[in-house]
């Protein structure tokens, strides 16, 4: 018996990261209807600095990227980019596995970094991987949540 699914499924995700170097053919699993809504969220929440609405679509004890874990710690870690940048990013699913009340998704995005200080914009690439559980109430919260940039 798994004595912790959650830190296996961490690591099974992390595994499928590092293995998806190009998106999916066009036959792979479809996000279902809460996935796609959950990723509208984030984007827009993000989009729009709202510190609380992105941090909203993660538990209580998610991992945001490494060393920073739980609710509190994200918030912080987003008032802090927020205060310094405005993003514009935009992104979809490359993957998607759900089983038995939790699902591991991968795909990409592009964010546009502007300064709030002034000075030119950057734009980035990455690849994201998130692991989401379903929550007793039945809403899908993000429990673990990497990126990794694929621009220098």
């Amino acid at each position: 018996m798994i004595s912790n699914p959650r830190s296996v499924l961490s690591h099974v995700a992390v595994s499928l990261l590092l293995m998806t170097a190009a998106p999916v053919a066009a036959g792979a699993q479809v996000a279902p209807t809460w996935a796609e809504d959950l990723l509208e969220a984030w984007y827009a929440a993000y989009n729009a600095g709202d510190v609380d609405g992105v941090a909203r679509l993660y538990s209580d004890d998610a991992v945001w990227s490494e060393g920073v874990r739980g609710r509190a710690a994200i918030k912080a870690d987003l008032t802090a980019r927020f205060a310094k940048t405005r993003f514009e990013c935009s992104g979809d699913f490359d993957g998607f596995q759900e089983i038995a009340g939790s699902a591991v998704a991968w795909g990409h995005d592009t964010c546009t970094e502007t300064p709030k200080s002034g000075g030119p914009s950057k734009t980035t690439e990455s690849r994201w991987l998130a692991v989401y559980e379903r929550q007793p109430d039945g809403k899908w919260l993000t429990v673990r949540d990497i990126a990794e940039s694929l621009t220098p």
